[in-house]
């Protein structure tokens, strides 16, 4: 799943930001947009102190598994991809 928080002008993101991403990087999975994305205080798992402010790297990717798990923080490996999959 991939959280648009913001439009180009750095404004709330919407519905047209969403299925612009999805357009422009030919997402298959689900998009969505977050118009309060900077309304309140926001998880930024990828953020990394700098002094006294915060550098963000987004997008940020992350693999979930079952029941909410983080398996891997950035981009995860193919091996990791097949050992969350469910288990017939």
């Amino acid at each position: 799943m991939i959280v648009v928080g913001e439009d180009v002008s750095n404004g709330p993101a919407g519905q047209k930001e969403a299925a612009l991403w999805r357009d422009s990087y030919a997402q298959t999975g689900v998009v969505v947009a977050d118009p309060r994305w900077d309304s309140g205080p926001t998880w930024y798992p990828f953020g990394v102190a700098q002094g006294e402010s915060w550098s963000i790297g987004l997008p940020g990717t992350l693999l979930m598994g079952a029941g909410l798990e983080v398996i891997s923080m950035g981009r995860p490996t193919d091996a990791q991809v097949v050992a969350a999959l469910p288990q017939e």
